[in-house]
């Protein structure tokens, strides 16, 4: 099942209509936890830190990482906190536009007037002066 308008990484849903990165039906508490933990591993991620770090075997880390397609589940998260981050910032641009058109609609000039702009740091968006 796919939801209308979203890129298929992010769009992706379980049968029972779960994001793919969060938990799924039949999957234990325990095995979530471990996705959880390889999720957040970031690009250092292997299902023996994993292993590790929850005090399992190598090869149940392996079974649930197949049963239940973490590989596919990752990619689902990061391209869902992509489409977050890519409307966060047209959010921002669309504030932008509107303050730079009540500026210009009360005839304040270029050279005194202070605009918010985006400024992209490290995925994230904050407000910024210019």
């Amino acid at each position: 099942m796919k939801l209308q308008g979203l890129p298929e990484a992010v769009a992706q849903v379980s049968a029972a209509g779960a994001l793919l990165f969060e938990q799924q039906p039949r999957e234990g508490n325990r095995a979530f936890a471990a996705f959880q933990t390889y999720l957040d591993l970031g690009p250092q991620r292997s299902l023996v830190l994993v292993a590790e770090k929850h005090g399992k075997s190598k090869t149940i880390i392996e079974r649930w990482s197949r049963r239940f397609d973490w590989p596919a589940r990752v990619k689902a998260h990061a391209g869902h906190i992509a489409e977050v981050e890519r409307r966060a910032i047209e959010h921002l641009a669309v504030e932008n536009a509107v303050e730079w058109w009540r500026l210009a609609e009360a005839g304040l000039g270029y050279r005194r007037r202070t605009v918010f702009h985006v400024v992209p740091t490290g995925g994230a968006c904050r407000r910024g002066f210019r």
